[in-house]
């Protein structure tokens, strides 16, 4: 379905490569994990927020998708959200980021 809207969610593991490409070095991709309201108090709590808004942004194309309700749909995001911590939730996030060369050619 997001091939349809020309979205690919692999994009981003590929992303070390486009770095390279664009000729950054020392490129570094990796993956690590989440946790989604719990863990350290710092990332706990705006890793749900961040869930929320999401599903708060999913709102309408979820809706429609699985023939819900608005009070429905929050009543099962609001659930989920009170799970992150009791099912010890989370997602594995990737991430690459590289530099770019020094001046004059005098990279690594």
């Amino acid at each position: 379905m997001m091939n349809l809207r020309d979205v690919d969610p692999r994009y981003i593991s590929n992303f070390g490569h486009m770095l390279r490409a664009a000729s950054l070095e020392d490129v570094i991709q990796d993956q690590c994990s989440l946790p989604f309201g719990w863990g350290p108090p710092e990332i706990a709590e705006a890793s749900r927020k961040n869930a929320e808004s999401f599903f708060g942004a999913m709102k309408p194309h979820m809706l429609m998708a699985m023939g819900i309700t608005e009070e429905e749909y929050d009543k099962l995001v609001d659930d989920a959200a009170d799970e992150f911590s009791s099912h010890k939730t989370y997602i594995y996030i990737d991430f690459a980021y590289g530099r770019k060369p020094l001046a004059g050619g005098g990279g690594t």
